[in-house]
């Protein structure tokens, strides 16, 4: 038999360690989408914050009240605060904007993940109070 090639145990060697570093890898990357998506939804919400501030600077008031849904209304109303509606459809992260009713003066936006149980939220407020205690960063 000619030298060369590879024996059998060589290839099961090989095999193992691409398998290890591969196990590895794909715990990674689903630890880096998990923290992308929390860094993406707290800039949004900042984002939200900014512009609920300027809107206010405009028209004395927030403009508040804005809901979850992706329609043409909704964008239009979303784009009053200079933010693009967030709201993606089949996206696990969904934005809505509660104001208070009687002088525009209270705002709090909320970011909801309910792509897994139990559901995980954030909020910024119209003081620029951050809570992410039920979603805290991966």
């Amino acid at each position: 038999m000619k030298p060369g090639g590879f024996t059998l145990i060589e290839v099961l060697i090989a095999i193992t360690i691409v398998g290890i570093m591969a196990s590895v890898a794909v715990g990674q990357y689903g630890s880096a989408v998990q923290r992308a998506r929390w860094d993406t939804t707290q800039n949004i919400l900042f984002s939200i914050y900014a512009g609920e501030q300027s809107y206010f600077s405009l028209n004395g008031q927030f403009r508040g009240n804005l809901l979850v849904q992706a329609n043409d209304v909704e964008m239009a109303a979303w784009r009053e605060i200079f933010v693009d509606n967030p709201n993606l459809p089949d996206h696990p992260v969904y934005f809505a904007i509660a104001g208070a009713p009687l002088n525009g003066n209270a705002f709090t936006a909320t970011a909801l993940y309910n792509g897994v149980l139990p559901n995980k939220t954030m909020t910024i407020d119209q003081d620029r109070t951050f809570d992410s205690a039920t979603w805290p960063r991966p």
